[in-house]
């Protein structure tokens, strides 16, 4: 019987085809990154602010983000009293933080190792007579100041500190995950008061990167 030949791959340039694989994580139950981005659910966050004796403001005169932050208290501490005082500085009132209810029972050790502290931070608009596009804008610069400030510290645990995202408009949850794992990490998102007319995800697969809590995903801001 007669063989069928086969031509090997043509190496062509910088092309080798030696060096073509499939991109996956090394476990199957840790992830390269998973986000959700919503629209505020404000009912959601007022009722469990409320719990906590803090009152909103009206939808949209507030700021939140998804916060991660070191696994040490004192280092945690100390990038909390750095975006606190930059929210300060920047003129806006903090009102206060919320833990995050998390459920890592799902991921694999390499995700749960480096895994971060989740906290949200609320922070009030201080001036109603500027458009919510510019306070939107001053929520940006209050975290990529903390981001700076915090990465050019001398706090241990710097690299743990990131923002997905701070918004009078969005919020985002994300993480090192697989999309199968984003719903039972965060269980606020099984809350029924959790609304929003969209919902954008985004799933990563490495390629030439490693992945990370802080890089796990990038999730685009959604403009109405």
């Amino acid at each position: 019987l007669m063989k069928k030949f086969v031509s090997p791959p043509i190496t062509d340039g910088m092309y080798d085809p030696s060096q073509e694989h499939d991109a996956c994580g090394c476990e199957e139950n840790t992830g390269d990154g998973v986000g959700i981005l919503i629209q505020i659910p404000h009912r959601f966050f007022q009722r469990i602010c409320s719990l906590q004796g803090v009152t909103l403001p009206d939808a949209g005169k507030y700021g939140t983000g998804l916060v991660f932050l070191p696994e040490e208290i004192e280092d945690a501490q100390a990038c909390q009293q750095i975006l606190e005082q930059i929210i300060n500085q920047e003129g806006q009132k903090l009102l206060g933080w919320r833990d995050v209810p998390t459920d890592d029972s799902l991921l694999g050790e390499t995700a749960k190792l480096g895994e971060p502290v989740f906290k949200q931070v609320f922070i009030a608009q201080t001036d109603n007579s500027i458009s919510p596009e510019t306070f939107e804008r001053k929520l940006y610069v209050i975290r990529k100041l903390a981001e700076h400030a915090i990465a050019n510290s001398d706090i241990d645990g710097r690299d743990l500190f990131y923002i997905p995202s701070l918004s009078n408009k969005t919020f985002v949850y994300k993480g090192m995950l697989t999309g199968s794992q984003l719903e039972p990490m965060f269980p606020d998102l099984s809350d029924a008061d959790v609304e929003s007319a969209m919902a954008l995800v985004h799933q990563r697969f490495s390629t030439n990167t490693f992945p990370s809590w802080q890089a796990g995903t990038t999730v685009p801001l959604y403009r109405s």
